[in-house]
């Protein structure tokens, strides 16, 4: 093109780098005006859960740990007994959860320094607690005992997988007065990595093991209700230390 073409108005070289340009800016600037969210988006939050950064503990003791080469964090309780299904748990700091996925790797074993008699009952109780309020006076919770998984007694294996809901529901009533509905067998066992998932939307949970594919616990009915919202917990009970790694939280928009 020549200079008389550009002074007719002809098409300069420059102005399609401009336009592509200015078109990019806009593109991110749109971005950043509205959050991810407001698309439908998933949010997903990592929890290395190698420091004691972001957590509190209640009635229990953290500290990070080096168990076979990977880093995680050391929870139990700070006594030996706190009355079965309780608020023992160190949650995630400004933890926010109502629908999507919660993931972690957790291995349990039984607290050798714990008074014989709980030592006795003690399964290595070791889970998740979601949905939390600020004082810990509500929540859902999920939890294995790893130590049933593998043992002879068949009445046993069918108590590995637990749901109980704070403070109301515990396991025994949930065995009073639904038995079976609301704990089930799983192949796992003590002083082992343990994988979980749990996939939760409005008052359904399902709670997966390992590599599993198919749930190995299915709640159709969590109750607090399909919109109680809050915080995550590493969760522990009776006789048990447990260690937590690799948490992963995926937040999915209603």
């Amino acid at each position: 093109m020549t200079k008389l073409d550009r002074a007719a108005g002809g098409p300069s070289p420059n102005n399609g780098r401009i336009a592509s340009r200015v078109a990019i800016i806009l593109a991110i600037l749109a971005q950043l005006a509205v959050p991810a969210r407001s698309f439908g988006q998933d949010v997903v939050e990592v929890w290395p859960l190698i420091d004691l950064s972001g957590l509190e503990a209640h009635e229990v003791e953290i500290a990070p740990s080096d168990a076979g080469g990977r880093r995680a964090i050391r929870v139990r309780l700070e006594s030996d007994f706190d009355g079965g299904d309780s608020n023992t748990m160190a949650i995630l700091s400004g933890s926010d959860f109502l629908d999507g996925t919660i993931e972690v790797d957790l291995l349990s074993r039984v607290d050798p320094k714990a008074w014989f008699f709980v030592r006795w009952f003690a399964r290595g109780f070791v889970g998740l607690a979601f949905r939390a309020d600020r004082d810990l006076g509500r929540f859902e919770s999920l939890y294995l005992r790893p130590a049933n998984g593998r043992v002879e007694d068949e009445d046993r294996r069918a108590h590995v997988v637990q749901y109980f809901s704070y403070p109301d529901w515990d396991f025994s009533r949930f065995r009073k007065e639904s038995p079976g509905d609301y704990e089930g067998e799983a192949n796992i066992g003590l002083d082992e990595w343990i994988h979980v998932r749990i996939e939760v939307r409005g008052d359904h949970a399902e709670l997966f093991i390992n590599e599993g594919e198919q749930p190995v616990l299915v709640v159709n009915d969590l109750k607090h209700g399909p919109d109680q919202r809050g915080g995550i917990g590493l969760w522990v009970d009776a006789g048990t230390i447990a260690l937590f790694s690799n948490l992963t939280i995926t937040h999915i928009a209603r």
